[in-house]
């Protein structure tokens, strides 16, 4: 049977340990629930942080990729990536050109892989289609003293077919909140 006594201005339950067994056993229970569901979101959080590719892209071919994505990594869904990307708006465009492809991981060294086709368009001067294939790639450039790192997101061609000129497209990783990114190998 539990009691209460006071103790400093406070009602205290004591009692046999037996009572307090099954309320202790059911309140880890609901603990343990929530500690679960809040990892899963916070790995789900973590995923969409490093893997969203969405944003403004440079080109080392002098363009401005403007990519878009659809979906995440490990959410059950394959991620669909599209792309505007042009050196030029408007009459002066030299090239400009549109892509559609999915990110899949797992090449041999484990990263993740973007795949599709892209179609130069008539606002600019050449007249390209083909597939391609991008390497998804993550590297810290410093400062010329060492000290102010910055996370770059990298896209590198693998392969390709009807002429695609680029061979990289780079941002800065946009800000993810305190996501884990040591490790990031240096290029």
């Amino acid at each position: 049977m539990l009691k209460i006594r006071k103790v400093n201005g406070f009602n205290l339950f004591f009692g046999p340990i037996k009572y307090l067994v099954p309320f202790v056993s059911v309140l880890l229970l609901l603990l343990s629930i929530l500690l679960f569901i809040s990892q899963e979101n916070i790995q789900n959080a973590n995923a969409q942080c490093l893997f969203n590719l969405s944003g403004k892209w440079k080109g080392d071919d002098g363009g401005t990729y403007f990519i878009g994505q659809n979906g995440f990594p490990g959410m059950g869904v394959t991620p669909k990536i599209w792309w505007f990307g042009s050196n030029s708006l408007g009459d002066k465009a030299g090239f400009s050109n549109v892509f559609q492809g999915e990110m899949k991981g797992g090449d041999p060294s484990g990263k993740w892989i973007i795949s599709g086709k892209w179609a130069d368009v008539p606002m600019g001067k050449t007249n390209g289609n083909g597939e391609l294939v991008l390497t998804v790639e993550t590297y810290t450039k410093y400062d010329e003293k060492g000290k102010s790192p910055v996370t770059y997101d990298v896209l590198t061609k693998s392969s390709e077919t009807g002429g695609f000129g680029g061979t990289e497209l780079t941002r800065p990783q946009p800000y993810c909140g305190d996501v884990n990114t040591s490790g990031t190998p240096e290029k």
